[in-house]
């Protein structure tokens, strides 16, 4: 199962597992995920797989796990957090695996736990076929190398290893391409929706020297009136580029993810090695990587107060870590 994050870490280690286990044991994995896929993201992804392996639109709600003999979760720190949905339950006795690589947060929820300190999963699947001596080919090769850039920014993240970049090196041999062929696929693929919603975002921008914060937020009354879908999903993060600004430690985005019902996500990044991002999401049911984390806040009265409530945290933080 695949959560509701566009995320090239958490669809790729999925498609490559659903590959590997159909050419080496036959065995054809099903892939649900909860939202749906926009075109420009389907149009990378469909160059390797097939995207119609994806099941879209689907609440784990909805599944007969009776059906199944195993659910294997990739890329999740949590159980619930592949569905967010309240009601998702597995039947008794279902056997699940957990393969992961936020070993801070993961509860290591599953019968089988594989959780491993790399910088992204698809960095930890190339480990365990590597193990297992399974022949990484092309179209695995692609897949493990786009998730591996993108989870860590083109590695610009401080979790990377130097042995990450000898994978990185492999996969690309193995590819026969250029690594610029894949920084393309990753940042030259802006819709009109994510230009608009970099137009929202520095709209309510605020950068705060004086307690070196750099925030912003999306609303839903604001994505309508520039008409954007609530239900788009960019893999551009905008918390990534506003922690850019000069004299700040650390930054962050709220977005409003239903009308009325108080639930807003939140997106952590840090420049300031001293600041756990990850840490700091954790008090909102979240977590992640050091330098970027994200969560989700329920019941809150309004965005100023979510704001607020993240503000708060990082307060405490600076207290609890004597940062003030």
């Amino acid at each position: 199962m695949i959560d509701d994050r566009l995320d090239y870490d958490a669809f790729c280690s999925a498609l490559a597992m659903k590959y590997i286990l159909k050419r080496e044991y036959g065995i054809d994995l099903r892939l649900t995920y909860v939202s749906t896929i926009p075109d420009y993201f389907l149009t990378i992804l469909s160059e390797f797989i097939d995207p119609l392996s994806i099941e879209v639109g689907k609440s784990p709600t909805e599944i007969d796990f009776s059906k199944h003999d195993l659910v294997l979760y990739l890329d999740s720190a949590e159980l619930l957090k592949p569905a967010r949905f309240e009601l998702y339950k597995l039947p008794e006795g279902m056997h699940t695996v957990n393969i992961d690589h936020h070993v801070a947060s993961n509860s290591l929820f599953a019968g089988y736990n594989i959780v491993r300190e790399t910088p992204a999963t698809c960095a930890l699947l190339y480990e365990l076929f590597a193990e297992l001596d399974i022949d990484i080919d092309k179209t695995v090769a692609a897949l493990l190398l786009l998730g591996l850039l993108d989870d860590t920014q083109l590695f610009s993240i401080s979790d990377v290893r130097t042995v990450d970049l000898k994978i990185a090196s492999h996969l690309l041999g193995i590819c026969d391409c250029l690594l610029f062929d894949f920084v393309r696929k990753l940042t030259w693929n802006i819709s009109p929706e994510v230009a608009l919603i970099r137009k929202i975002a520095y709209k309510n921008l605020v950068i705060d020297i004086d307690d070196r914060v750099a925030y912003t937020h999306i609303s839903l009354k604001d994505l309508n009136d520039f008409h954007v879908d609530p239900e788009f999903q960019s893999t551009v993060s905008i918390s990534d580029e506003i922690k850019v600004f000069d004299g700040i430690d650390l930054a962050f985005t709220i977005k409003e993810k239903s009308m009325g019902e108080g639930v807003y996500t939140v997106s952590i990044r840090s420049r300031n090695p001293d600041y756990d991002a990850s840490e700091i999401a954790s008090h909102v049911g979240g977590g992640g990587h050091t330098m970027a984390a994200g969560g989700q806040m329920r019941g809150v009265e309004s965005i100023e107060t979510a704001i607020e409530n993240i503000l708060g945290l990082i307060d405490k933080y600076r207290k609890d870590h004597n940062l003030v």
